[in-house]
């Protein structure tokens, strides 16, 4: 069985590294390497070769989709397709974010308009990257030891995939259909929201399979299992070339790679000042610490309220509302209970407060040397100003000498 010893230990560094850069490419994508990959995944799957149709983002590729599955009509006055697409942009149009909307309006209609005459037919998921994956799967756990097969999975595997399909690739989805669940709501358009449904489950993510992919490519080049992964060839050389790519048998869909991504110190998307995952076709995503939020709350942060941030249907933007603001403004509207509190203003006071259906929470409220009121969240746990302020710094109460917070 394929082992590492201690000396390759780096191996996993390099091989993490190699694959986050792949996850979180903003490159252009490599149409040449990436349509030869697509191919031959097609032909070693028993499927010909399909037509390549290139989209800016993977949200223009599944309303692309959506448009020639579904084909509402343009100029219906009658019946429950009244409006057409007329009616399906203006709604659209509300409810997704972009930098250019007659561009990338445009960009999707192109798209849809590069399919006229062939026949997507179904979707080739399965056959062509999941049974791919699950043959790698029993070959490999064949030929290495346990403890390896979960040490790469901890130490490369986890990793990637908690930056680049947790961060990214989930709020991505998360972005699509909020876009159309929001836009297209009435029962006339349930077979275009469908579809976009499904564009987002049954697309290979690419670039965003880098963690699992990376972690047989590990076995595949540092532990000699080339014949063992030979499956995952074509999938590895697509994900290192492109975005998301959507395979039916007569028309493959591939999208763009971002041209810009915004993350924190933690690897989570986030961007206080923009938005925090833009493509080449316009298509944006605002994001406060892994959660996306509304453009208004990031760009024109002085029209969101404390009143919207306490009351907003979503519980996980909420928070993120509440953040934006800063909890000092925020508390001044809830009924806070001091916990307990120092003579010292640096210190500061320990609150409680009941957040409607977040629930408890506890806050240290403090005064810098300027003068300025802040709030600061902290574990439920601590019980005193000193343990909250230390916490802070990360450190026990016993051990903290308090410093003047600027």
């Amino acid at each position: 069985m394929a082992h590492v010893d201690a000396g390759r230990e780096d191996l996993f560094q390099d091989y993490r590294d190699t694959w986050l850069r792949i996850g979180l490419s903003t490159a252009a994508a490599d149409r040449e390497a990436a349509e030869c990959g697509i191919a031959e995944a097609y032909r070693a799957a028993g499927f010909k070769p399909p037509r390549i149709v290139w989209c800016g983002s993977p949200l223009a590729m599944a309303l692309a989709r959506a448009l020639v599955l579904t084909r509402p009509g343009k100029g219906s006055t009658k019946g429950p397709n009244k409006g057409g697409t007329d009616r399906l942009w203006t709604g659209l149009r509300a409810a997704l974010d972009a930098e250019d909307w007659p561009a990338f309006r445009q960009s999707v209609e192109n798209c849809a308009a590069a399919c006229a005459g062939i026949d997507p037919g179904a979707c080739l998921k399965d056959p062509v990257s999941m049974r791919a994956r699950d043959h790698a799967r029993s070959a490999v756990s064949k030929s290495v030891d346990p403890n390896l097969w979960e040490k790469v999975g901890a130490r490369l595997a986890a990793p990637v995939r908690r930056r680049v399909a947790a961060g990214v690739w989930a709020n991505l989805g998360r972005g699509i259909w909020g876009s159309v669940q929001g836009s297209v709501a009435d029962n006339a358009w349930g077979g275009f929201r469908v579809s976009v449904r499904d564009a987002i489950r049954q697309s290979v993510p690419g670039q965003h399979d880098a963690g699992w992919l990376g972690f047989y490519d590990f076995f595949a080049r540092a532990m000699g299992l080339g014949l063992e992964t030979r499956a995952l060839k074509n999938q590895t050389q697509i994900a290192a070339s492109v975005g998301w790519w959507l395979p039916h048998e007569g028309i493959c869909w591939v999208s763009e790679r971002p041209r810009f991504i915004a993350l924190d110190e933690d690897g989570t998307l986030h961007n206080p000042a923009g938005p925090a995952v833009a493509y080449r076709d316009g298509w944006v995503l605002h994001a406060w610490r892994g959660t996306l939020v509304p453009r208004a709350w990031v760009e024109s942060p002085q029209t969101l309220t404390p009143k919207t941030a306490l009351t907003h249907p979503n519980v996980e933007q909420r928070r993120a509302a509440c953040e934006i603001l800063g909890w000092e403004s925020v508390l001044g509207r809830l009924d806070a209970r001091t916990i307990q509190a120092d003579d010292d203003p640096g210190i500061g006071e320990l609150v409680e407060v009941e957040i409607p259906e977040i629930g408890r929470e506890r806050f240290l409220r403090v005064t810098c040397g300027t003068g300025r009121r802040f709030a600061l969240p902290v574990p439920p746990h601590v019980t005193t100003a000193l343990e909250a302020n230390a916490w802070t710094y990360g450190l026990d109460a016993d051990a903290y000498k308090p410093e003047v917070r600027t």
